[in-house]
């Protein structure tokens, strides 16, 4: 029986002895000879009290629906915000976040003036107060050579995704957090887990000196994007952790879906490429993107150029985002077989020929 019914039937029976009251009171009244003023005080008492008890009645009916009701929202809340691993609640942000980035103005003279060795201190007060003015950003620490804006997590503040950029990834880096401010202020939306966004200028990368200040198994992910990561015209590449390398190609992947990305663009088949591409000498989950620079020689104009910084930029807002939101990173490692394989294909030394056979045995 629903409550609703519960409550029907309580005002039903209530007035029912009220009714039954009033009759019973008349006919005493009739019998003992009671004066008609004495009859109405006592029907109205007993008026007063059946209302009293109907109303206590209708109370703790209500309060046990509002209960119900609540424990039914929170468990809904709940639901929705563990659907898709903590990414579904949130995609209709992702989506606006990506479409932001591409009619983003990403400015290239903050990237002519921090490929310079010489940073003129203007140049990095200018950025440092543009970092400064985002309310999403709690902490900005300015250094001779790189600045540091910290964001910090609503859930788990103590992990943390860092972004390391330089001469043409600086302007990308501000724009996305321009962006990720944006959408703070207009969905009240902070991340899971703490963003550090690293700037630094010339060829020595001083963000790695920052890593120190971490104990290592709370960094989540190192993403860099270095030098002249744009300057390529080949393949999207991305080498690093395996970890890290899976979720930086499925965010290419999501990119590459929604807005329809030819392989000219935005080409992701480049197991070869990503194989013989360096990792960092770093003893956490990182991972470095860029575009190859094949050998292949052809007139690229501004627009070709202006397009790959929108997609690199695109790939890091996806990354950064599904780091920071998933509630389990999680990854298969058949993902990389192919690349395990091709790397067991190159190994040609006889010593090591009787072991690589046991290898692609074991695979």
């Amino acid at each position: 029986m629903t409550n609703i019914s519960v409550l029907f039937h309580a005002v039903l029976n209530v007035f029912k002895i009220v009714n039954m009251q009033r009759v019973l009171s008349f006919q005493m009244a009739r019998g003992l000879s009671e004066s008609s003023e004495f009859v109405t005080k006592r029907i109205c008492f007993s008026l007063i009290f059946s209302v009293g008890f109907l109303s206590l009645l209708c109370g703790f009916l209500l309060g046990r629906f509002a209960t119900q009701r609540a424990i039914e929202f929170r468990a809904e809340k709940k639901r929705l915000e563990l659907a898709g691993n903590g990414l579904e609640n949130t995609e209709y942000l992702q989506r606006l976040v990506l479409e932001q980035l591409e009619r983003a103005p990403l400015d290239a003279d903050f990237e002519r003036k921090w490929e310079s060795f010489n940073l003129k201190e203007d140049d990095i007060n200018q950025v440092n107060d543009i970092l400064s003015n985002l309310s999403l950003i709690e902490k900005v620490v300015k250094h001779q050579s790189h600045i540091m804006a910290t964001i910090r997590g609503s859930r788990e503040s103590d992990r943390y995704i860092i972004l390391s950029v330089s001469c043409e990834g600086v302007g990308v880096a501000l724009e996305l957090a321009k962006i990720f401010n944006q959408i703070q202020k207009e969905y009240k939306w902070k991340p899971r887990r703490s963003l550090i966004f690293c700037l630094f200028s010339g060829s020595s990368n001083s963000c790695t000196e920052v890593l120190s200040n971490f104990m290592p198994h709370k960094i989540m992910a190192y993403i860099v994007v270095h030098h002249q990561a744009l300057q390529g015209k080949g393949h999207f590449i991305v080498s690093g952790s395996d970890i890290v390398q899976s979720m930086v190609l499925e965010s290419a992947n999501i990119v590459k879906k929604w807005f329809s990305y030819n392989n000219q663009l935005l080409s992701l088949n480049n197991i070869p490429y990503n194989i013989t591409t360096s990792r960092l000498a770093l003893d956490i989950p990182h991972a470095v993107l860029s575009f190859m620079n094949n050998d292949i020689t052809h007139n690229e104009n501004h627009h070709e150029k202006e397009i790959r910084k929108i997609i690199i930029a695109q790939i890091l807002a996806q990354t950064i985002w599904r780091f920071s939101e998933c509630l389990i990173i999680k990854w298969n490692p058949n993902y990389f077989n192919e690349t395990a394989f091709k790397a067991l294909e190159s190994i040609n030394r006889i010593e090591l020929l009787e072991h690589k056979a046991l290898l692609i045995q074991e695979y």
